[in-house]
């Protein structure tokens, strides 16, 4: 038996309305909405209401003047970045602690400079002796809004960290296991040291 997919929305008073109810100027919100706020869900919307859903007369329905979706998939694709907030007194207390872990092989004695240059998405040539401390660094960091929530990405894309155990940098795979690792293992006394501190700032 085959089953016709439909999208669903929860109305105020509970009621369910599928997309063939919906007003057309509630589909323009929507897609707008998404236009604005998650430009891949809004490719996949836009795709799905004029491709998917042909039999209810839905056919050409958009935003006003939309963006192809090359725009978004390629040449307008935004750089990632940390969106730090960090200012130089905060800085100074997270390269103490970061120096005190012995996070980094390279340099020996991390400085303020050096740290406030990564978190602009510039080469340091910083080679990362604990990857999961870092990970705990950055995570805490991201839950009391000093950075933003996708801080993996600029790390990856703009090889900002060396690695130590291999040659090469910093890869997607080997942040996603030492952040998975951190958030899987009991807090030690260093990680509870690094969310008191990132609390602090």
């Amino acid at each position: 038996m085959e089953r016709k997919a439909t999208f669903v929305a929860i109305e105020n008073d509970g009621q369910k309305r599928t997309i063939e109810n919906w007003k057309k100027a509630d589909i323009l919100l929507l897609l707008e909405a998404l236009r604005i706020k998650n430009q891949d869900l809004y490719a996949f919307m836009q795709d799905c209401v004029t491709k998917g859903y042909r039999q209810m007369n839905l056919v050409g329905i958009q935003c006003e003047e939309p963006p192809p979706l090359r725009h978004y998939c390629t040449s307008e694709k935004k750089t990632p970045t940390f969106k730090s907030s960090l200012n130089d007194g905060q800085l100074e207390i997270l390269v103490q602690m970061l120096n005190d872990m012995m996070v980094f092989a390279h340099p020996v004695a991390l400085t303020k400079e050096v740290l406030g240059a990564f978190f602009r998405c510039e080469q340091t040539e910083l080679k990362v002796r604990n990857l999961r401390l870092l990970c705990a660094i950055m995570q805490a960091l991201s839950n009391y809004g000093h950075i933003g929530r996708y801080w993996q990405a600029p790390i990856y894309k703009h090889k900002l960290l060396w690695a130590y155990k291999k040659d090469g940098h910093v890869n997607r795979s080997d942040l996603t296991t030492a952040n998975h690792a951190i958030n899987n293992v009991l807090m030690d006394e260093r990680v509870k040291t690094i969310i008191k501190t990132v609390k602090s700032l």
